[in-house]
């Protein structure tokens, strides 16, 4: 059986860098076997960390940067118990997504 869900990410921008961080947690029994990540056009990006058995993707970035990232892409986790899988999926524009959280600031 395969699910599949809305990955949900949070955006921290602080002194022109950003990091987008995305878990991918699977609770059930048995428990997980393997997390892989596809990160689109970020898979050969040098600024990428896993953590927590490899749940937890964070993408670093400079801000000053942001025509680089100007199209769009999908970062997707996998997740297995060896029974069941679920999949997370999130269509990123780093650039579109840095600017809204810029501008959410600024109308505060």
């Amino acid at each position: 059986v395969t699910r599949c869900y809305t990955l949900y990410g949070q955006l921290i921008i602080f002194n022109g860098s950003a990091n987008f961080t995305f878990s991918c947690h699977f609770t059930g029994y048995p428990p997980v076997q393997s997390i892989t990540w596809d990160l689109g056009y970020f898979n050969d990006y040098d600024c990428i960390t896993y953590s927590e058995d490899n749940q937890t993707v964070t993408l670093g970035f400079s801000t000053q940067l942001l025509d680089k990232y100007s199209s769009s892409t999908v970062v997707k986790c996998t997740a297995t118990n060896g029974i069941d899988t679920i999949c997370g999926l999130r269509q990123l524009n780093i650039q579109t997504d840095v600017l809204n959280a810029y501008n959410a600031l600024q109308s505060r």
